[in-house]
């Protein structure tokens, strides 16, 4: 395959290309002949048969045909050996012809109120040439490319390029050259004339004024002035000069309204300087042409501020904190309020202590809003204290407002331990040995700090306490039940000793099968152990008529799920069906003796739309090795924390897993 060129009009026997042949036999045997013996240029061609050059026969034109192929066979004389090759032979354009315009002189007209980008017409120039030597190029020529226009390069299309004004140009005459791609060398070009006759169009009204700067009192009243915009329009048709006002954009809940004939701005609604300090409001000029022209301008409305807001406290200054046993006079803390308005409607304030149940115990600074002491305070005996204070800010007159500031005294370890006695009950998943704390048997103690450490009065083989007072067993006794005794203290007392009794019950999988779920709504976990933990299983005894086992207790957002199963001396448990049935016949005894609501079996499944195309969902009961511990002074509660989980089960036609983002919404980690 082989590639060559020719320019147009080249003259006969114009070389093309050399052909080169390879013959590896003898120089005898490797003489080669050339020839043309096919292809579309055949008869336009030839080929030196000895050199292999081939040479034009005629001449070509570029606007004629562009290309020719040629078939050329090497041979040796005499023999039935050769060689082929394709040559294909692109014929190139010479630019030989120069545009011309179709006609000398173009005449458009337009409107004066015509947009910028808008097309008034086209010209035209023509060139013979094929090709890239056929394109023709316009361009203004001098000061006509500062009337005004443009126009495009290629198409001649020719459109405004900036705002027309009949009034001051009314006939526009523009030069423009076309010409070929490349410099220009000589007469190669042509040129026109473009004569653009502008009409009288509509122009839009002009406001006086591209922004207006106002201001109104938040206190004005419904229907007060506040400024006056003006236009004026130059045309001279009576429907294109008359024009009305209208707000366009800004006017947020309809605040303000515009006389349409004077231009006329007033309030419409009462302001509020707090939700809206200022207004930009669009306005427009629109006279009655067709299509209508509308001019516009901005309008600036700054709220002015009046004292119409009274001051508050910051969140931070709603509650302040004091150590018990300070003497009088200490600093508790400092007031800080804010005020919607603007100075001088705000800042600075004074503060003014005006009332409260604990009114005579505090002092307040009414300029710096410093709060002291002028009693000590004992937690124990007054845990919080209320004070109302009166804030003024310094507007005139001045707005004032009251607040109640509540304080709380903070815990200092001013008060000995006291002995316990306590009931540790501990639940194990088939005996096994728990291996985390299984309680924590710090004394009694009216503060809230303190340190303390434990000890057991005498070796005890199976149990140990670690720090922070958590007693650990380390194998499950023989004995089921066991008394320990606790000396302990809270770093700066004397030492107490505590009665333990730990107590050691066991439970398996047929109690988690046959268990059930009260929730006690409103009651967190110790709460309910220091509360109601022994008359909840006397309760349900009495009914059940066989042992309770109240084995766990769940915390949950709303109270505390009660988790009991009931069985009988010869170890049957009571089904599920029968405990709920029994329950819901006395649930307003028990929900007298607990003093608040509750929900009998409670289930996951009933609180929400868990499986969904029709599936049934169901729940179960599984354990995990973690100790969950539930206290009171009294009662100690530790078992293996459980967790509820639910399965859904498909109809027929439907396949899929639980939805476990449901286990999420319930709250259940590892009770």
């Amino acid at each position: 395959m082989y590639s060559a060129f020719v320019k147009e009009n080249s003259p006969v026997d114009t070389p093309v290309m050399e052909l080169l042949a390879e013959d590896k036999d003898s120089p005898k045997n490797s003489v080669i002949r050339y020839a043309i013996v096919g292809g579309s240029g055949k008869h336009a061609f030839t080929v030196d048969s000895a050199t292999g050059m081939i040479k034009t026969k005629k001449l070509f034109d570029y606007e004629e045909r562009l290309d020719y192929s040629l078939e050329v066979l090497a041979s040796n004389p005499d023999s039935s050996l050769y060689g082929t090759a394709k040559v294909d032979v692109s014929i190139e354009g010479v630019n030989e012809y120069y545009p011309k315009f179709v006609q000398p002189v173009f005449h458009f007209t337009i409107s004066e109120s015509a947009p910028i980008g808008s097309q008034i017409g086209s010209v035209q120039a023509i060139d013979d040439d094929g090709g890239d030597d056929g394109l023709v190029f316009y361009l203004f020529v001098g000061s006509s490319n500062d009337r005004g226009f443009f126009i495009n390069p290629t198409s001649g299309a020719i459109t405004v390029a900036k705002k027309l004004d009949r009034e001051s140009q009314s006939r526009v005459v523009l030069t423009v050259l076309a010409k070929n791609r490349g410099p220009i060398r000589g007469n190669d070009t042509d040129e026109a004339q473009v004569i653009i006759t502008v009409q009288d169009g509509n122009d839009p009204p002009v406001f006086e004024k591209e922004n207006y700067q106002v201001s109104v009192s938040e206190g004005a009243v419904v229907g007060t002035r506040v400024g006056t915009v003006k236009a004026t329009d130059i045309d001279v048709r009576p429907s294109n000069n008359r024009f009305s006002y209208k707000i366009l954009d800004g006017n947020t809940n309809s605040s303000f309204k515009l006389d349409p004939m004077t231009g006329i701005i007033s309030t419409m609604i009462p302001l509020d300087r707090e939700e809206t300090e200022t207004f930009t409001l669009i306005v427009g000029a629109i006279d009655m042409g067709q299509p209508p022209q509308t001019g516009t301008t901005i309008v600036n409305i700054k709220v002015e501020d009046v004292n119409d807001n009274g001051p508050v406290l910051e969140k931070t200054s709603m509650e302040g904190t004091i150590l018990e046993n300070e003497p009088p006079y200490s600093r508790v803390m400092t007031l800080r309020a804010t005020d919607a308005d603007l100075s001088p409607n705000g800042a600075p304030f004074s503060y003014n202590l005006v009332g409260g149940v604990d009114a005579s115990k505090f002092k307040v600074d009414s300029k710096s809003g410093l709060v002291t002491s002028m009693v000590s305070f004992d937690r124990e005996v007054t845990p919080e204290l209320k004070i109302t204070i009166e804030i003024s800010d310094n507007g005139i007159p001045a707005q004032r407002t009251r607040q109640d500031v509540k304080i709380v005294v903070l815990d200092k370890n001013d008060s000995p331990s006291q002995g316990r006695n306590a009931q540790v009950i501990v639940y194990t998943y088939k005996d096994i040995t728990p291996v985390h704390k299984i309680a924590s048997v710090e004394p009694i103690d009216p503060d809230t700090t303190g340190h303390y450490t434990c000890r057991l009065e005498n070796g005890q083989d199976n149990f140990k306490i670690f720090s922070n007072c958590d007693l650990h067993v380390s194998r499950i006794p023989s004995q089921k039940r066991q008394s320990l005794k606790v000396l302990s203290d809270d770093g700066i007392h004397a030492e107490v000793a505590s009665s333990m009794r730990v107590e050691f019950l066991s439970f398996d999988n047929d109690t988690l099968e046959n268990s059930l779920i009260v929730r006690v709504l409103d009651l967190k976990a110790d709460k309910f152990m220091e509360r109601f933990y022994s008359k909840f299983i006397t309760f349900c005894t009495q009914i059940f008529r066989q042992d309770v086992k109240v084995y766990s207790l769940l915390d949950h957002e709303n109270g505390t799920d009660v988790v009991i199963a009931s069985r009988s001396s010869g170890g049957q448990y009571l089904l599920p069906e029968h405990m709920k049935n029994s329950l819901k016949q006395h649930k307003g005894r028990l929900e007298s003796l607990l003093g608040v609501k509750t929900i009998i079996d409670y289930s996951i499944c009933d609180s929400h739309d868990i499986c969904q195309n029709g599936g049934t969902c169901s729940h179960t009961l599984r354990t995990f090795a973690m100790q969950r511990v539930s206290s009171s002074p009294l009662f100690i509660l530790s078992s293996p924390s459980v967790q509820v989980e639910f399965m859904c089960k498909c109809l027929a036609g439907f396949t899929g897993k639980c939805l476990f983002f449901c286990l999420r919404n319930y709250v259940l980690d590892m009770y």
